[in-house]
């Protein structure tokens, strides 16, 4: 099924964010994470009604946008063979569900709370999630409603009382196991090879001894971190190693031994020492809401390094020379790296980590094939001379039809010596003007850019900067950006505002057989959305993952 069906940041943000309900069950969900869980995320509080009301009014309408493109993909799909009638009675069902209902009317007639706490986590290495609802007997009805409409195998059992559901084939492994179990919806995967111990663990019929808040694990994180309680987790590498080479002692070593899930019997001395040495580099994966309102959000993922790698680490930054109105852009793109020192970076790790067991993780990262994709003459070039780059489009308009192209966008290059990197350039081509001075008016290049002929690139320089422009106005603004004092820096920046997406969207799947159809979900995106931002970067704790989503 395209993904794009179910294609919407704002609303998979909101259930991360366990953000869609009250809570009325007796434990929180985290009260069934144990403590020596390796990995968790969830919610400690709920968000306000304020903000939950917000949410789903914004995107009340999206559920109904769907119908269409369903009923377009339903008289493009055959009804021949085993899976093709299983997906069509598929996406029959989700259209009946959603063809004529609001996301507000959705939740409601499937029992889910505006505002529940929700949780996700380890037993062993098999995951379950748990998340509270409004009304768990319409859920019961709405899903044994849609499994039937789907055609979807739905087996149903009970251990001392508590029913549960297996969705598969009788045939199958295993399958996905549902449960209603104290106000809240189970989730797990349950092998057929599982014991009752497990059964029972996954079901939260027996509690660990002390779990996740019990412990105050999340708590600690978020202190740390200035991480928010509505929705916050980490992933242990310690405890994750245990468990796959088999170290591990206590309840979680024993579900995944009640599992029969295969474990080596022991790991060599050499594999152990490398895996703690990449253990104590990497410690912790973390991951949580650093705010979140009515407005939008701002999520971060945090890969935990030890303090030497951090410096590392921060010395693959270069400065980046970022025009002060490059918030107001249409679209942003910067990228700050120093390749040189990011290859050795690599190959460091992989004389250190190629033995055995960890030469496996290095060989599944593709590192090998990084460190020599970089080490190329002009990735070594802009090393030196170019480290940081910050593209800048205000506005873009392709030639469709009768059209006239329309682009208004600059480049800015930070360089550690201008005078250098124009002799160089020079040197390459001896068209190119050598004798640019900083603040001097832009001038006219003839560059192979592949734009249309109309599109006349310009340069100009500062004093530790070169840039290029298309565009009257980009053009205009270009001695201003260059002139701009280099800011701290970032692996990398991505940015953009919902007008400029809307724009690139409706070029993009104009002509299109379904375009119409297609449009309908992204322009309430666009006109919904007022700024997207991205970044990779370097900070006290490690490498950082940010993303920040601002609506109207």
């Amino acid at each position: 099924m395209p993904a794009r069906l179910f294609r919407r940041s704002s609303s998979i943000a909101l259930i991360l964010a366990a953000a869609l309900g009250s809570h009325a069950s007796a434990r929180p969900p985290l009260a069934y994470a144990p403590a020596d869980t390796p990995y968790v995320f969830g919610a400690i509080e709920p968000p306000s009604a304020e903000i939950s009301d917000a949410w789903i009014a914004r995107d009340d309408a999206l559920p109904r946008m769907y119908a269409p493109m369903l009923r377009e993909w339903l008289g493009n799909t055959a009804d021949t063979g085993a899976d093709t009638k299983q997906q069509r009675a598929l996406l029959k069902a989700i259209n009946a569900e959603v063809e004529t209902r609001g996301l507000g009317e959705l939740m409601e007639r499937w029992g889910l709370s505006r505002q529940p706490r929700a949780a996700l986590f380890g037993l062993g290495l098999l995951p379950v999630a748990r998340i509270e609802l409004a009304d768990t007997e319409r859920f019961r009805e709405a899903l044994l409603r849609f499994t039937r409409s789907a055609a979807m195998p739905l087996r149903a059992a009970d251990i001392d009382g508590q029913a549960y559901w297996l969705l598969g084939p009788d045939s199958s492994e295993g399958g996905v196991l549902l449960a209603l179990h104290d106000g809240q919806l189970v989730l797990s995967l349950l092998p057929r090879s599982a014991a009752e111990g497990v059964l029972r663990a996954v079901l939260g019929l027996d509690l660990p001894a002390e779990s996740v808040l019990d412990a105050g694990s999340l708590q600690a994180l978020n202190a740390r971190l200035g991480l928010l309680p509505q929705g916050s987790g980490y992933l242990d590498s310690a405890r994750l190693w245990a468990l796959i080479s088999g170290a591990a002692e206590g309840p979680q070593a024993a579900l995944m031994r009640e599992l029969g899930w295969a474990l080596p019997e022991q790991v060599s001395p050499a594999c152990e020492a490398q895996a703690q040495d990449l253990i104590q580099s990497w410690p912790r994966m973390a991951a949580g809401y650093a705010a979140i309102d009515e407005r939008g959000y701002r999520l971060r993922y945090l890969l935990e390094a030890k303090p030497a790698l951090v410096k590392k680490l921060e010395g693959l930054q270069a400065p980046l020379i970022a025009s002060a109105d490059a918030d107001a852009a249409g679209a942003r793109l910067a990228l700050s790296l120093r390749s040189d020192r990011l290859i050795a970076l690599i190959n460091s790790w992989s004389g250190a980590f190629s033995g055995e067991c960890t030469g496996g993780i290095l060989s599944a990262l593709k590192l090998a094939e990084l460190s020599s994709a970089l080490n190329n003459p002009v990735a070594a070039w802009l090393a030196q001379h170019l480290p940081s780059l910050h593209a800048q489009i205000d506005h873009l308009r392709w030639p469709v039809g009768d059209q006239t192209f329309e682009l208004q966008a600059s480049l800015q290059g930070y360089t550690p010596d201008l005078t250098a990197l124009l002799a160089d350039m020079a040197r390459h081509n001896p068209d190119f003007p050598a004798d640019l001075q900083p603040g001097e008016p832009p001038r006219a290049i003839d560059l192979p850019s592949g734009l249309p002929r109309e599109a006349t690139t310009h340069i100009a320089a500062g004093a530790q900067s070169l840039g290029l422009a298309v565009g009257d106005r980009a053009v205009a603004a270009l001695p201003d950006r260059l002139a701009s004092v280099p800011s701290a820096p970032t692996l990398l920046e991505l940015a953009y505002s919902g007008a400029f997406y809307q724009s690139l969207m409706e070029q993009v799947l104009q002509g299109q057989p379904d375009s119409e159809t297609m449009l309908v979900p992204n322009r309430h995106h666009g006109q919904t959305l007022d700024r997207a931002e991205y970044s990779i970067e370097v900070s006290e704790f490690g490498l950082e993952f940010v993303g920040e989503l601002k609506f109207h």
